[in-house]
């Protein structure tokens, strides 16, 4: 399992993946409701600080390629927290089946399962946990999250979170008065995304009003889980972290969920093997004190205790 980890290359989205504006934190309450909910979960002890990776390399040569690789990064955090924003819409969040039967066939997608409307809205085909056909728009996703490399139990809202923005392209939207030479996105944005989009696509009522995010690198006991409380990812292979592999099996884990349970879930939780824990709920207060029960109750830790418990008995609860 540590083949992956060693030999494939983390790489982070590179400034040129993104289109750059700046907002003012102060317009955003999503900005500060990161920086909230990084001081609350200080207590859990899932959040230690980073190390200074080059500071370990000798060589200067080994150091460059260090600089390289890690677009300006000098050193590794553990974990991210992020809050989707209200996934925004235009037109219709779903349509009928003569509306999609209407729809021009894509050149680029499968027509079975993906089509575009004349203002260029996409539609997803999608099968619900009711075993009914619905077709949904793919809607635009704004996530305020904390930058690489942060101390995320002490972010600063004008310096520590940015907002990133999915439309079929990222857009890195900058507090006010900052640049992507001293910000940086969490290596972690493909598997936000990936998240946000499965929920809001498979379960648009659980992210309707926007969600709390929260990886760390350990796990849950799977005693732990409450009702409407569900997992899923256990049995996936082993990825890095960051990759489009990662945020597929995320993805799918997400739509697993929300086409078993529906809008009964409070709060999901999806597994990286031999790498870590993603939460997804509806509100960041509800998020926290799940997280620091699991800890004060020693069903949540670092490192890979638990690991077993989840791979037990069923894969989702």
């Amino acid at each position: 399992v540590l083949v992956p980890k060693l030999f494939v290359p983390i790489l982070p989205l590179l400034q040129s993946h993104f289109d750059v504006e700046h907002h003012d934190p102060a317009d955003h309450p999503d900005v500060s409701e990161v920086a909230e909910m990084g001081r609350s979960l200080e207590p859990s002890g899932l959040l230690p600080s980073g190390h200074k990776v080059r500071s370990v390399l000798w060589r200067k040569s080994r150091n460059d390629i260090v600089r390289l690789y890690a677009d300006g990064r000098t050193g590794v955090s553990f974990g991210f927290i992020a809050c989707v924003e209200k996934p925004r819409y235009v037109g219709p969040r779903e349509i009928s089946e003569a509306e999609w039967d209407e729809l021009p066939e894509s050149a680029v997608y499968s027509s079975d399962d993906v089509r575009r409307n004349e203002l260029g809205r996409l539609y997803v085909r999608i099968d619900t946990h009711q075993q009914e056909v619905v077709y949904r728009q793919v809607p635009d996703l704004w996530i305020a999250s904390s930058r690489s490399g942060s101390v995320k139990t002490a972010l600063d809202p004008a310096r520590d979170v940015i907002r990133i923005g999915y439309d079929g392209r990222f857009c890195m939207s900058l507090p006010t008065g900052t640049t992507t030479g001293e910000l940086k996105p969490s290596y972690d944005i493909r598997v936000m995304i990936a998240l946000a989009l499965s929920a809001s696509l498979y379960d648009p009522e659980f992210i309707g009003d926007g969600a709390a995010m929260f990886h760390f690198h350990g796990y849950p006991h799977r005693d732990w889980f409450r009702q409407n409380e569900y997992f899923s990812g256990a049995h996936h292979p082993t990825v890095p972290c960051g990759t489009f592999e990662a945020g597929a099996l995320n993805f799918q884990a997400m739509a697993r969920l929300a086409g078993k349970f529906g809008s009964q879930i409070d709060l999901a939780c999806t597994i990286e093997p031999d790498h870590g824990t993603n939460l997804i709920a509806r509100d960041r207060r509800y998020l926290a004190r799940r997280v620091l029960e699991g800890i004060e109750g020693g069903h949540i830790a670092l490192g890979s205790r638990h690991f077993g418990s989840l791979l037990a008995e069923e894969e989702c609860l």
